[in-house]
């Protein structure tokens, strides 16, 4: 691999996924880096608001968000079972959507990925770690070029996560000049 992207996003979890088909949409050549080689079939997330109903209605998966949400009530209780905080109801809201929405991930991310594929202007990369240097000596065995890098991972301090260019390396928004990055497999 050796491509120049407008945007690389490091990441394809349901953040990546969703900035991927919003750029790629728009007809920007989007470049997505993952280190895993398959999806994570467990969720980690459970519940979004209207608004982010909003943003995936966006990203076209408007007819099939409601065969992947459930409308409900979204409580917080303690460990005595006392509520603490209460969101939503199944009242639709101004937006047209829920005010809360629960889900199941892996769902989600598999409309998401359906979606991401059916754009010609993005390529996915699984199974590979990004850095935002070369290796001293010459070029690493793939790399990608990329005026605008977006990290869309969530890791632990210190964790040994894709990591995307700092903004100052990257550039400002915009910049001309390509920030170049590289890219291994494993």
């Amino acid at each position: 691999m050796d491509d120049w992207y407008d945007v690389a996003i490091v990441g394809y979890g349901s953040v990546g996924q969703t900035l991927a088909i919003l750029l790629g949409q728009r007809g920007w050549k989007v470049g997505v880096f993952e280190k895993q080689p398959v999806p994570y079939p467990l969720p980690r997330a459970v519940h979004f608001d209207h608004e982010v109903a909003r943003i995936l209605q966006a990203a076209g998966l408007g007819e099939e968000l409601p065969l992947l949400t459930e409308p409900d009530t979204y409580e917080w209780r303690n460990a005595a079972g006392e509520t603490l905080l209460v969101i939503g109801s199944q009242d639709t809201t101004l937006s047209g959507w829920p005010e809360a929405n629960m889900f199941a991930q892996p769902e989600l991310e598999r409309a998401l990925d359906a979606r991401v594929h059916a754009l010609p202007s993005v390529a996915v990369h699984r199974a590979v770690r990004s850095s935002a240097s070369v290796p001293e000596g010459g070029r690493s065995r793939s790399s990608w070029r990329a005026p605008r890098a977006i990290g869309a991972r969530s890791e632990p301090a210190g964790s040994s996560a894709a990591t995307a260019p700092t903004a100052s390396s990257a550039g400002t928004w915009g910049a001309p000049s390509p920030t170049s990055a590289s890219s291994s497999t494993g």
